[in-house]
């Protein structure tokens, strides 16, 4: 697996309910506090563009750690509610 700036959009940011992810070849999808502790996970994404619900999270400054099969990359999210 290598550590790139790969191709990845992250919209909109900061979000409020959803945001759509688009990465080529998403498989696993992680948001993490700014303590590096996970707080949502999902695995079995097969797909360009993700949908993911973000309503239940609290207001805050996250970062979102995307793989595909081989590339992962780690972006800021800003939610606010």
């Amino acid at each position: 697996l290598v550590i790139s700036d790969m191709e990845a959009k992250i919209y909109p940011n900061p979000a409020s309910k959803t945001v759509t992810i688009e990465v080529p070849g998403l498989k696993q999808l992680e948001i993490m506090d700014i303590s590096g502790r996970t707080i949502f996970a999902e695995t079995d994404i097969d797909s360009n563009k993700h949908q993911l619900d973000i309503s239940t999270i609290a207001s805050g400054v996250y970062f979102i750690r995307l793989k595909s099969d081989k590339y992962m990359t780690i972006r800021k999210l800003v939610i606010d509610k």
